[in-house]
């Protein structure tokens, strides 16, 4: 299976940060790689393609929106900035009402 140019260099950006945080990690991977080689990848591990297709379609929709709604993503900035923990401005931590 062939990825797109921009899939290859995020998993190549995140390899070679994984590689500078934890350098025995590439030694632990290719004993993993060796010993699973011949088993089959499970049922739930594998992606549609329609459910890749859909997630990318999401994403290209929340954006489209979040960039037409300037306002929109102010306000969800400020929210998040504000109530680190999702609750109301001035609640001081209180967790939010369930109701």
């Amino acid at each position: 299976m062939s990825l797109p140019v921009g899939e290859r260099r995020k998993l190549r950006a995140m390899q070679r940060a994984t590689a500078s945080a934890d350098p025995g990690l590439a030694a632990r991977f290719a004993i993993f790689n060796r010993l699973s080689r011949q088993e089959d990848m499970p049922r739930t591990e594998r992606l549609k393609a329609r459910e890749v297709r859909r997630r990318k379609w999401t994403e290209r929709v929340i954006v489209a929106y979040l960039i037409s709604r300037p306002d929109t993503l102010l306000v969800s900035y400020l929210r998040i900035a504000l109530c680190p923990d999702g609750g109301e401005p001035g609640s001081r931590g209180a967790s939010p009402s369930p109701w």
